[in-house]
Protein backbone atom coordinates (compact mmCIF):
# COMPACT_ATOMS: atom_id res chain seq x y z
CA UNK A 1 0.00 0.00 0.00
CA UNK A 2 3.11 2.49 0.29
CA UNK A 3 4.66 1.89 -3.20
CA UNK A 4 5.56 4.33 -5.35
CA UNK A 5 7.06 4.18 -9.13
CA UNK A 6 10.31 5.47 -8.38
CA UNK A 7 10.74 6.72 -12.01
CA UNK A 8 7.14 8.81 -12.12
CA UNK A 9 8.76 11.47 -9.28
CA UNK A 10 11.57 12.91 -8.03
CA UNK A 11 12.25 12.37 -4.14
CA UNK A 12 13.92 14.59 -2.20
CA UNK A 13 16.64 13.05 -0.51
CA UNK A 14 16.13 11.79 2.80
CA UNK A 15 18.17 13.30 5.60
CA UNK A 16 18.77 11.49 9.15
CA UNK A 17 19.88 12.69 12.09
CA UNK A 18 19.84 11.01 16.00
CA UNK A 19 21.10 7.85 16.57
CA UNK A 20 20.50 5.48 13.96
CA UNK A 21 18.34 1.97 15.33
CA UNK A 22 21.50 -0.88 15.07
CA UNK A 23 20.80 -4.12 13.69
CA UNK A 24 23.47 -7.13 15.00
CA UNK A 25 24.58 -10.41 14.54
CA UNK A 26 26.63 -11.67 17.04
CA UNK A 27 29.93 -13.55 17.32
CA UNK A 28 29.04 -16.63 18.42
CA UNK A 29 30.70 -20.22 18.44
CA UNK A 30 29.36 -23.85 17.22
CA UNK A 31 30.32 -26.94 17.04
CA UNK A 32 31.74 -28.79 14.08
CA UNK A 33 28.92 -30.71 12.23
CA UNK A 34 26.02 -29.29 14.19
CA UNK A 35 23.58 -26.61 13.65
CA UNK A 36 23.38 -23.25 15.03
CA UNK A 37 21.07 -20.35 15.35
CA UNK A 38 22.25 -16.64 14.65
CA UNK A 39 19.90 -14.40 16.48
CA UNK A 40 20.01 -11.46 14.96
CA UNK A 41 19.45 -8.48 17.56
CA UNK A 42 17.86 -5.64 16.91
CA UNK A 43 16.97 -1.89 19.08
CA UNK A 44 13.39 -0.97 19.93
CA UNK A 45 11.54 -0.66 16.82
CA UNK A 46 8.83 0.99 18.40
CA UNK A 47 6.79 4.13 17.06
CA UNK A 48 9.26 3.69 13.57
CA UNK A 49 6.02 2.30 11.26
CA UNK A 50 8.73 -0.38 10.25
CA UNK A 51 6.52 -3.15 8.09
CA UNK A 52 9.02 -4.66 6.28
CA UNK A 53 13.00 -5.31 6.09
CA UNK A 54 15.38 -7.24 3.86
CA UNK A 55 19.03 -8.20 3.89
CA UNK A 56 21.61 -10.18 1.92
CA UNK A 57 24.30 -11.75 4.58
CA UNK A 58 27.40 -12.84 3.05
CA UNK A 59 28.62 -15.93 5.22
CA UNK A 60 31.65 -18.57 3.89
CA UNK A 61 29.99 -21.46 2.47
CA UNK A 62 33.07 -23.76 3.05
CA UNK A 63 32.52 -22.91 7.40
CA UNK A 64 28.32 -22.66 6.73
CA UNK A 65 25.26 -23.42 4.52
CA UNK A 66 21.99 -22.97 5.41
CA UNK A 67 20.02 -25.19 6.80
CA UNK A 68 16.77 -27.03 5.04
CA UNK A 69 14.62 -24.03 6.68
CA UNK A 70 16.68 -21.51 7.20
CA UNK A 71 14.80 -18.73 8.82
CA UNK A 72 12.78 -18.86 12.19
CA UNK A 73 10.72 -16.06 13.49
CA UNK A 74 9.21 -17.52 15.81
CA UNK A 75 9.34 -15.74 19.44
CA UNK A 76 11.24 -13.06 17.78
CA UNK A 77 9.58 -9.32 17.16
CA UNK A 78 8.77 -10.28 13.14
CA UNK A 79 6.51 -13.65 14.67
CA UNK A 80 3.50 -13.18 12.60
CA UNK A 81 5.06 -11.48 9.38
CA UNK A 82 5.66 -13.40 6.19
CA UNK A 83 9.37 -14.43 5.10
CA UNK A 84 10.81 -15.04 2.01
CA UNK A 85 14.13 -16.45 1.63
CA UNK A 86 17.12 -17.11 -1.29
CA UNK A 87 19.47 -19.51 -0.28
CA UNK A 88 20.59 -21.05 -3.34
CA UNK A 89 23.54 -18.72 -4.26
CA UNK A 90 26.71 -20.04 -1.60
CA UNK A 91 28.14 -17.61 0.63
CA UNK A 92 24.65 -15.35 0.51
CA UNK A 93 21.83 -15.51 2.05
CA UNK A 94 19.00 -13.27 1.09
CA UNK A 95 15.97 -12.60 3.25
CA UNK A 96 12.71 -10.34 2.74
CA UNK A 97 10.51 -9.83 5.67
CA UNK A 98 7.06 -8.28 5.64
CA UNK A 99 4.21 -7.42 7.86
CA UNK A 100 0.87 -5.41 8.08
CA UNK A 101 1.34 -4.37 11.75
CA UNK A 102 4.58 -2.37 12.28
CA UNK A 103 7.57 -4.01 14.39
CA UNK A 104 7.15 -3.41 18.11
CA UNK A 105 9.64 -3.36 20.73
CA UNK A 106 13.84 -4.74 21.00
CA UNK A 107 15.50 -7.94 20.62
CA UNK A 108 15.86 -10.77 17.95
CA UNK A 109 14.53 -9.62 14.88
CA UNK A 110 15.08 -13.16 13.23
CA UNK A 111 17.02 -16.21 13.41
CA UNK A 112 18.83 -17.43 11.26
CA UNK A 113 19.89 -20.96 10.92
CA UNK A 114 23.36 -22.71 8.98
CA UNK A 115 24.56 -25.96 9.17
CA UNK A 116 28.47 -26.13 10.19
CA UNK A 117 30.44 -27.48 7.76
CA UNK A 118 33.65 -26.15 7.93
CA UNK A 119 37.02 -27.66 10.35
CA UNK A 120 37.01 -26.80 13.87
CA UNK A 121 39.52 -23.37 14.60
CA UNK A 122 37.66 -22.29 11.37
CA UNK A 123 35.17 -19.38 10.97
CA UNK A 124 32.92 -17.50 8.86
CA UNK A 125 32.28 -13.64 9.09
CA UNK A 126 28.97 -12.88 8.85
CA UNK A 127 28.82 -9.42 6.29
CA UNK A 128 25.95 -7.59 6.03
CA UNK A 129 24.76 -6.42 2.66
CA UNK A 130 21.97 -4.63 0.45
CA UNK A 131 19.90 -3.88 4.05
CA UNK A 132 16.95 -2.05 3.62
CA UNK A 133 13.82 -0.53 6.68
CA UNK A 134 10.81 -0.11 5.58
CA UNK A 135 11.88 0.87 1.81
CA UNK A 136 14.81 2.95 3.01
CA UNK A 137 13.14 5.66 5.39
CA UNK A 138 14.82 4.19 8.82
CA UNK A 139 17.79 5.45 9.87
CA UNK A 140 20.03 2.46 11.01
CA UNK A 141 23.43 0.63 11.27
CA UNK A 142 24.39 -2.55 11.03
CA UNK A 143 26.88 -4.39 12.90
CA UNK A 144 28.82 -7.45 11.15
CA UNK A 145 29.24 -10.81 13.24
CA UNK A 146 31.23 -14.10 13.04
CA UNK A 147 31.14 -18.06 13.54
CA UNK A 148 33.84 -19.58 15.05
CA UNK A 149 33.81 -23.55 14.87
CA UNK A 150 34.73 -25.31 17.62
CA UNK A 151 35.12 -29.37 18.43
CA UNK A 152 31.89 -31.27 19.71
CA UNK A 153 31.19 -31.68 23.59
CA UNK A 154 30.61 -35.57 23.06
CA UNK A 155 28.82 -35.13 26.14
CA UNK A 156 31.25 -34.45 28.35
CA UNK A 157 30.81 -33.32 32.04
CA UNK A 158 32.80 -31.75 34.98
CA UNK A 159 32.29 -33.53 38.86
CA UNK A 160 33.64 -32.12 41.96
CA UNK A 161 32.07 -30.19 45.00
CA UNK A 162 31.52 -26.50 45.71
CA UNK A 163 32.84 -25.35 49.75
CA UNK A 164 32.57 -22.26 51.09
CA UNK A 165 35.72 -20.38 52.47
CA UNK A 166 35.02 -22.35 55.53
CA UNK A 167 35.16 -25.82 54.48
Amino acid sequence: GNWVDPSATLREPVIFTGKPLMVTAPILSAPVSGEVSIPIGVQDTTGKGILSYQFDLRYDPKVLEPAAVPTDIAGTISEGYNVTVNPLEPGVLRVVVFGVQPLAGEGQLINLRFNVVGSVDSSSDLIWENVVLNEGNVYFQTVNGRVQVTAASNNASINGRVLTTTG
